[in-house]
């Protein structure tokens, strides 16, 4: 026998036009009452020297860098570098996470047709499908 899930649905214009055309919503988990739930929460460790090295010299090679920024890659010492990187990092990550949450979908199943909590939260208060 196949395993089968389920999606409890309230009753809803948009819900009833999806079950029409066999479609499922997968929300944005921007919109969800819990910031928890799909809270992403990376971590990002603070480079070492050798790797803000490297960061260093690959923008020092590149011939478009403006010279102020030229000037402060050359006289950083290495620990105000590795904070430099390590807070652009941390920007670069807490945008791409942002952005992620905006253009992902998040939809629920069961395995179980007959979970009355599922039923309250999901199924419009026990009046859905």
């Amino acid at each position: 026998m196949t395993p089968l899930i389920y999606k409890y649905e309230a009753i809803s214009a948009q819900s009833l036009e999806n079950l029409k055309a066999q479609a499922i919503y997968f929300g944005s988990p921007a919109g969800f009452n819990d910031p928890y739930n799909c809270a992403i929460f990376p971590e990002i460790l603070e480079p070492n020297d050798l790797e803000a090295e490297r960061v260093r010299n690959y923008y020092l090679s590149r011939e478009d860098l403006p010279q102020q920024v030229r000037h402060e890659f050359e006289t950083a010492t290495n620990q105000a570098l590795r904070e430099l990187v390590h807070r652009a990092g941390k920007a670069a990550v807490r945008q791409a996470v942002a952005k992620f949450s905006e253009v992902r979908g998040v939809s629920c199943f069961s395995e179980m047709n007959d979970d009355l909590l599922m039923w309250s939260h999901y199924g419009g208060r026990y009046k859905g499908y």
